[in-house]
């Protein structure tokens, strides 16, 4: 039996995970949704609600567009600042991100 080719989207949530070290179970405990609705968007190859998928790109940290098309949001794109952070962030090691939320989340308590 040949399998079906997983669409885009779906592709994107999983790279999204595997990039950040995460499974299902986390996606679903983080974005409230249920693990068997996550795996079962995977086991039928069907998007999600709309809902759903703003969640998930919420707890993924992209845009909803960049999940759909493949392509952040163009006024993302042409920020250079932005770019340069991302790229930044990107690199991380995982003991220098969790160091950088806590140094975001600080001066989110002060502003």
């Amino acid at each position: 039996m040949e399998q079906r080719k997983q669409k885009p989207f779906l592709e994107r949530i999983d790279n999204q995970l595997t990039k950040s070290k995460k499974k299902r179970p986390w996606l679903s405990e983080t974005s409230g949704i249920s693990l068997s609705t996550i795996n079962s968007w995977f086991a039928h190859n069907r998007l999600p609600r709309v809902d759903h998928a703003y969640e998930i790109a919420k707890v993924l940290g992209v845009s909803l567009e960049y999940l759909v098309t493949g392509r952040e949001p163009e006024s993302y794109l042409r920020n250079p600042e932005i770019i340069t952070i991302l790229n930044l962030i990107d690199d991380m090691e995982d003991r220098e991100l969790i160091q950088l939320q806590g140094v975001i989340r600080f001066f989110n308590r002060i502003v």
